[in-house]
């Protein structure tokens, strides 16, 4: 699973994402929020927007912009996550879709470095009764392209960047008592899933609000050795909304003529 360790940190830089608050304005949990599933649209829910800084920069003039758009159709839900320039440019996009609220489909362009990739939840051809990740990655174009493809068994805790904080809201109760949280998470440049864990960091006042803070850390210890623990600041006072996102994100960072991985802090809001 884990023989490339090269492969390994540059897929979790690009999977790990500030797109996992694309679902961060949400009830609380005693609301039940469905732990692998979206929760009810609302008209605050459908568009999100972050702000992408580098790690100790000054809040001014942001990397990048995130965006968030949901589509509904029936029982069909299409997300589109859009990663800009402050010019407008695209540097990264993520799509998204759902079937009454299950996801079916998760698509990554990497725009800054020529890749692209998606994962496809399909019935088991030889057992109906189960279900099957289909994953592909290509980087680059032509004879000379990276391809990696793997077909892996579908568990009940397997997570895209969408289902990250309704899930956490889920196990908001078993997270306040001490106790983590683990799942699956699917990383389309690895062309698998991989243990994460979540697990309650501190809590604390900001700017007069009472905040929870949570840490999300890979269950190996391999893994942990290459990417830092992700920190999401939830905002506990009235209605629960994450306000800011601490780790890697999926636009990259190019220093000395290179495309680099990006440790970056996001700051959602309107």
């Amino acid at each position: 699973m884990f023989n490339t360790l090269q492969l390994s940190a540059k897929g979790f830089a690009a999977a790990l994402t500030v797109s996992w608050f694309a679902l961060s304005v949400l009830p609380s949990p005693a609301s039940g929020v469905n732990e692998n599933s979206l929760p009810p649209t609302s008209d605050e829910a459908s568009t999100l927007i972050g702000r992408i800084y580098e790690m100790g920069a000054d809040h001014g003039q942001p990397l990048y912009i995130f965006k968030r758009t949901e589509t509904q159709s029936g029982s069909t839900t299409n997300v589109l996550r859009e990663y800009t320039y402050p010019d407008g440019d695209l540097a990264s996009i993520e799509r998204v879709a759902y079937d009454s609220g299950q996801m079916v489909s998760y698509e990554l362009e990497e725009l800054q470095i020529d890749a692209h990739g998606r994962a496809v939840i399909r019935r088991d051809p030889v057992d109906g009764n189960k279900e099957k990740i289909f994953f592909e990655y290509t980087k680059g174009h032509g004879p000379s392209a990276e391809k990696h493809a793997n077909i892996e068994e579908l568990k009940s805790d397997t997570l895209s960047n969408d289902s990250l904080v309704p899930y956490l809201f889920a196990h908001w109760d078993t997270l306040m008592s001490g106790k983590k949280v683990t799942f699956r998470y699917v990383v389309i440049p690895r062309s698998e899933t991989v243990g994460f864990e979540f697990s309650k960091e501190g809590e604390s006042t900001e700017k007069g609000k009472h905040v929870t803070t949570i840490k999300m850390e890979p269950s190996s210890f391999i893994i942990s050795a290459l990417v830092k623990p992700i920190y999401f600041t939830i905002e506990t006072d009235g209605s629960m909304h994450v306000t800011q996102y601490t780790g890697r994100t999926t636009p990259k960072i190019r220093k000395d003529g290179v495309w680099k991985d990006l440790d970056a802090v996001t700051v959602f809001g309107k």
